[in-house]
Parts: structure tokens; sequence; C-alpha cells
């Protein structure tokens, strides 16, 4: 993993991690006790929120091989996962995946088709939307998947190698 420190505020440095499938996160201190994650997507615009107003100058930190550690803790990035420790390295919590990687092919965004794309094989007729993930998973080339209601005479399960756009629609998923 390649860890970027760049100046990025006042008086304040902020070390680069980069997300698997593209984006980074931004990771600094906010105020003498908190950190600050930053996410920056694939064309560098920021998510960013001043949820932390401090009335005390960043603590000091320094980069680690995997984020960065202060005097009050450490957070670090693997795999796209958040790890906030505490002063002593015990794990206080763990997030879920940012990013797009491997292994959220299968998450869902019900009420939802697409406008356009390119198939990545033929439409097959499956149980669920979890049957059409594993189809995806199993098609060359798949990036995305749509499930539909059953009884549709091309079938309910397309496979995706491209998207175009999305459209809300109540009797789709994508995932």
């Amino acid at each position: 993993m390649r860890l970027f420190l760049l100046g990025a505020f006042a008086n304040a440095k902020e070390v680069f991690v980069p997300l698997p499938g593209g984006g980074k996160l931004g990771l600094s201190t906010r105020g003498s006790t908190a950190f600050r994650v930053r996410v920056l997507t694939t064309d560098n615009a920021p998510i960013d929120t001043p949820m932390v107003a401090p009335d005390a100058e960043d603590a000091p930190f320094s980069s680690t091989s995997t984020g960065i550690s202060a005097k009050f803790g450490s957070i670090t990035v693997d795999q796209g996962k958040l790890t906030l420790k505490d002063a002593s390295g015990k794990v206080l919590t763990t997030s879920d995946p940012i990013g797009h990687g491997d292994t959220g092919i299968c998450s869902t965004q019900p009420g939802t088709d697409i406008t356009g794309g390119d198939r990545a094989g033929d439409p097959t007729t499956v149980a669920d939307s979890a049957a059409c993930c594993d189809y995806c998973k199993a098609t060359t080339g798949c990036k995305a998947w749509i499930f539909g209601n059953p009884g549709d005479e091309e079938g309910n399960c397309w496979v995706m190698s491209t998207v175009a756009g999305t459209t809300p629609s109540a009797s789709r998923t994508l995932g």
C-alpha cells in the first residue's frame, strides 16, 4: 500500500491512502483529540463535512505503513476498511469496506434499473437477487447485474459489463 504525505491545510498534514476501485482517503487529526477522514473520489473532489470544529490546534501525528498514529490512538486502512484504535492499541471499531472492491458485487440497490449499458452474458431466469449475483460472479467481464420480477419472457437476471446510467424502477434491483 502506498501512502502519500502532503501539506493539506494551514499548519496541518494529511496522509492519502488509495482505495480499492479508485479514490482515496485523506487521514489527519482534527483538534487535539480527534481524527479526520476525508473521502476523495476518483476525480479528487473531496466529500468533506465540517463535523468537528475544535478550539485547539490539530494534534501531531506520524505516518505508519497503513495509516496514521497520534498520542491518543491510531487509524489504519486495510483493503478499504478503516480501523480505529485507542492509545493502548485496542481496536475500538472497524468499518465496512469503503469504495468498490470485488466483494461488493452483491450489494444491492432495490428499486433501481439501468438506462443503458453492455451485456456481459445472456439473460437467465433465477430464483432471487442472490442467485443473480452468483450468475454475475460466474460470468467473465460482469461488473453489475439487474434482477427483475419473474415472468419476463427474456429472463429475470441480466449481467452487465458496463452501466450507462440508472433510473428508478419498482420491479428491478441493481447489483
